[in-house]
């Protein structure tokens, strides 16, 4: 495939390297060398949110070190 006609799935980061806001977006982050994933072995990165192993939920504005898991506090999604 030709240079020109090569699609891409993902976001240009340009405007936030041009401090210019961009699209809301959510990452996964899969974890191991594993030749075949494991269930809940990633993190699901959205917003201030880090859930971890499928349970483990942190606040990555209040807490960067991600010392305190806030699951307990929020049973549902914490954005409804």
């Amino acid at each position: 495939m030709s240079p020109g006609k090569a699609a891409f799935d993902g976001v240009s980061l340009v405007p936030l390297m041009k401090k210019q806001q961009i699209k809301d977006r959510m990452f996964v982050v899969q974890y191991g060398g594993r030749q075949r994933p494991v269930k809940y072995d990633a993190a699901v990165v959205w917003k201030q949110w880090r859930l971890q192993n499928g349970k483990e939920l942190y606040d990555i504005i209040k807490d960067r070190a991600q010392n305190t898991d806030v699951a307990a506090q929020f049973p549902k999604s914490p954005d409804g």
